[in-house]
């Protein structure tokens, strides 16, 4: 890595978890403040606490602070239960239509 491996996540980026439109509707389901909604958009593409506190322009402290609280909103236990939660709340308001029975 030529750049010290900071810009092979510019170059290739992990996909979106969710639609901006689906992010917002599970912001409003969990009540999630704009602040929490963005730092579970971030946790779902694999940030560490260092990598947040670098994009959001905050100390490391104040990432856990505010991860704790997206922890306590979407009851989740760790960082891989973050996009969980927020599939399986996603899956439960997408139910398929089922078609008629005759």
């Amino acid at each position: 890595m030529e750049n010290g491996g900071s810009d092979s996540f510019a170059k290739h980026p992990l996909p979106e978890l969710f639609t901006p439109y689906q992010r917002k509707t599970l912001a409003r389901r969990f009540r999630l403040t704009p602040l929490q909604s963005e730092f579970a958009r971030l946790i779902c593409l694999g940030h560490d606490n260092g990598r947040i506190a670098e994009l959001l322009v905050m100390k490391r402290d104040t990432v856990r602070i505010h991860r704790k609280g997206l922890f306590e909103r979407l009851n989740a236990t760790d960082r891989a239960d973050v996009p969980a939660r927020l599939v399986a709340a996603h899956r439960a308001v997408r139910k398929p239509k089922q078609k008629p029975t005759e």
